[in-house]
């Protein structure tokens, strides 16, 4: 995965967009850490999950330059790490 990049974001990152992702293909299931999610390719090449769109307290990550299943691994190996 030489020159990969995984970008995560937490927060409502489709707040008020009732169409969020829409242009996005469906690839089948993967997981986020031990969520269940929808595995999406974006344009570009890029591929995504996330979980709670458009609430504050929703989960993203998307990635370039590597292959589905390399994303679809970084994505499944994704934990959340309590507060201390």
């Amino acid at each position: 995965m030489s020159g990969g990049v995984i970008t995560v974001g937490e927060g409502n990152f489709c707040a008020g967009v009732a169409t969020c992702w829409a242009s996005a293909s469906d690839l089948g299931t993967a997981s986020f850490g031990d969520k269940a999610v929808q595995l999406k390719q974006l344009a570009g090449g890029q591929y995504a999950v996330f979980v709670g769109a458009g609430t504050s307290s929703g989960y993203r990550i998307t990635g370039k330059c590597m292959s589905q299943a390399d994303f679809a691994a970084m994505a499944a190996a994704m934990v959340k790490v309590p507060k201390s």
